[in-house]
């Protein structure tokens, strides 16, 4: 604690349940009166009962009155042996993220493919941390380590994939070159809006190592890459670190509490769109993932537009509304 400029230990904090080998304090992360700790070595499950080797598990502790005291133990909820679920952690005010880089499922628990990486949400509700969301990227692929690195800040999340190698189009590939993704919380759903990576990528820069957000700006470490800030000056595995700023113009707002209908919803099939008194441009839907399934341009005011999605899996979808003034979004469940 910083008292009158002078940092001082205030205490040591260790796991409740703690065993040999958990490697508890992996990694950390601190907003205002709450820590979460990650132990990504750790087997066994939040009621300390049923074990899977290297699953990995996250401790969150609250300041009651000057004394940090361990307040719960999370786990992801497909948790499976060598997920590493605590690689990362990062927490802020009611929302936290742990990354799981060996995990290999998607965020429907589906499609193995082996360590490409997850990450896992968790909200603060009443005082219970509970799993509100898993994300993965929309390009993953095997032993892309998604999910090595991640911090959280208000409605936007960034993480690392430090072995992932393709460019933010998904084209030219550099081994080991890395990336990190931008996901942004809105009408209550995690969603990637962007994959970052570093203008002069080469192969095993390890770009993603590292990341932190805050506000409008992210940074990205990159810790073997080899030359200077201009591009020059070589000097092997030196390291070096990348700053992105968020230059949208402005925010997305929620359609249906600016005169925009979307019906029936939760839907089984056909999904009908009411423009109100908006120009629509362009409709697009997205999974959970960020992955784009609908795009749909369109010109017309006053109208009705029917989308059918009886072709697409149930879940959870995010439709992003662009007008001739303004871009919303509504969450919707095809049932």
């Amino acid at each position: 604690k910083n008292t009158a400029g002078a940092w001082q230990q205030v205490q040591k904090i260790v796991a409740s349940d703690r065993e040999a080998g958990d490697f508890f304090g992996e990694s950390v992360s601190i907003s205002g009166d709450y820590v979460t700790v990650g132990a990504y070595y750790e087997g066994h499950d939040a009621s300390g009962g049923v074990y899977a080797m290297g699953a990995g598990s996250a401790y969150i502790f609250k300041n009651n009155a000057g004394t940090w005291q361990q307040v719960q133990k999370i786990v992801a909820s497909d948790r499976e042996e060598w997920d590493f679920f605590g690689t990362s952690v990062s927490i802020s005010g009611d929302y936290a993220i742990v990354g799981a880089s060996g995990e290999g499922h998607d965020a429907g628990g589906g499609a193995f493919i082996n360590r490409a990486g997850s990450a896992y949400i968790f909200k603060n509700n009443a005082g219970t941390w509970q799993q509100v969301q898993k994300i993965v990227a929309s390009d993953r692929e095997a032993e892309d380590l998604f999910g090595y690195s991640v911090s959280i800040s208000g409605d936007y999340v960034i993480v690392g994939a430090v072995w992932e190698g393709h460019d933010a189009n998904g084209g030219t590939f550099a081994n080991y070159a890395g990336s990190a993704y931008i996901f942004k919380m809105t009408a209550g759903t995690w969603q990637q809006v962007q994959k970052i990576v570093a203008s002069d990528r080469e192969a095993e820069d390890f770009f993603g190592w590292s990341v932190s957000i805050s506000s409008d700006y992210a940074i990205v470490g990159a810790i073997q890459e080899d030359h200077d800030a201009s591009g020059g000056a070589y000097a092997e595995d030196a390291g070096s670190a990348y700053i992105f700023k968020n230059t949208a113009s402005s925010g997305i707002s929620d359609a249906s509490a600016n005169g925009i209908s979307i019906y029936p919803n939760p839907t089984s099939g056909k999904l009908t769109i009411e423009s109100g008194q908006w120009i629509l441009r362009n409709i697009e839907i997205t999974d959970i993932t960020g992955k784009i399934i609908i795009n749909y341009p369109s010109s017309m005011k006053n109208s009705n537009l029917e989308i059918d999605l009886s072709g697409f899996e149930r879940g959870i979808y995010l439709v992003r509304i662009s007008t001739d003034k303004e871009v919303f979004a509504a969450k919707i469940v095809k049932e």
